[in-house]
């Protein structure tokens, strides 16, 4: 995509190039009406002013940005420390912006981004965009250059991504809880706004169904991908009582809450209740617990979407490539660490 100019806003706008320099930088006299009529331009154009190319005229910064929702998360940071071994060797520097999962923070990112001019994106979006919102940034992301999502996807983006089989990840832990016997189980849910959350209940929900198991609903407690959610929930599931002998975690922080509920409930795992988690646990190593989890490769998550960048940003016409990742659960200990 050719870079619009000041001179393109001149020309759209009907006026010189100074009288336009004037309003991007603010200074001198403008009448309303003309100021009116270049912002008008600027904004159908979708002109950002790049604070790079005012110091550095061959726009090649050596900078690639990184997005992502949740710079707290494990999974994100391991993200992270993966694609900058891959940009780092190849001479790259990462810019990153942690979005909180806030939809206007994630709008600000972008913009900042394209002020920029960083060579290429990687992008975790912070939320499930609708119609109206994705068209904004598409044309965000055409903008900025080549892109890779890692994890979360666009609708329609026409864009690269390095994704988890998130269906398929929570089928097979569900699975090795029904394997080791259990026949009431319950979920600790995701945020299921997003694709990834519905996509995990789904797969959880079909191995159920092979095993023709029940699903009540109060066993599905809305985790929403948090901890401070799936602590409440689980809190109030255990106080009702007759609770399933076992949980699927929906992802690392809402196991956290999970098992925080159930310490504080007096509770013992494998021995009151059964646990299996979407992530591994950071830090339970450190006292000799390991809990069972579906083990994803993250670092080997960013390497790849890295990589996969790179191949864009050397090969602008080669065809979109959407890269689907598998994981494979690691039970603690026999199947014993299931209680029946």
């Amino acid at each position: 995509m050719d870079e619009i100019t000041i001179r393109d806003i001149a020309s759209r706008a009907g006026v010189g190039t100074a009288t336009v320099s004037r309003v991007l930088n603010k200074s001198g006299y403008v009448s309303a009406k003309t100021r009116i009529r270049i912002e008008s331009a600027i904004e159908e154009l979708g002109y950002v002013p790049s604070a790079a190319a005012r110091t550095l005229p061959t726009k090649k910064t050596g900078v690639v940005a990184l997005v992502i929702p949740e710079l707290g998360n494990p999974f994100f940071y391991k993200i992270i420390t993966g694609a900058a071994s891959v940009l780092e060797r190849a001479g790259m520097h990462l810019f990153l912006s942690s979005t909180d999962n806030v939809v206007e923070r994630d709008k600000a990112a972008l913009y900042a981004i394209r002020q920029l001019r960083v060579e290429g994106l990687l992008y975790t979006p912070a939320a499930e965009y609708n119609e109206r919102a994705r068209t904004e940034i598409r044309k965000a992301l055409t903008a900025i250059g080549p892109v890779v999502l890692i994890d979360r996807e666009i609708e329609g983006s026409g864009v690269d991504g390095v994704y988890s089989d998130n269906e398929g990840g929570a089928y097979l832990c569900a699975k090795a809880l029904i394997d080791a016997g259990h026949r009431h189980i319950g979920i600790v849910n995701g945020d299921l706004s997003l694709k990834i959350g519905r996509e995990r209940f789904a797969g959880f929900q079909r191995a159920l169904r092979e095993a023709s198991l029940p699903l009540r609903k109060d066993d599905i407690l809305p985790g929403n991908f948090s901890e401070c959610a799936a602590y409440g929930a689980t809190r109030a599931r255990l106080a009702a009582g007759d609770f399933p002998t076992a949980f699927f975690a929906s992802n690392n922080l809402s196991a956290h809450g999970f098992l925080r509920a159930v310490h504080e409930a007096g509770m013992r795992i494998p021995q009151d209740v059964g646990f299996i988690g979407f992530d591994p646990i950071e830090g339970t190593d450190i006292v000799g617990v390991r809990f069972s989890s579906l083990e994803r490769d993250e670092q080997g998550i960013g390497r790849d979407a890295a990589c996969l960048l790179l191949e864009r940003m050397a090969s602008p016409q080669m065809a979109q490539r959407r890269m689907v990742l598998s994981s494979a659960v690691h039970l603690t200990g026999s199947e014993q660490f299931f209680p029946r």
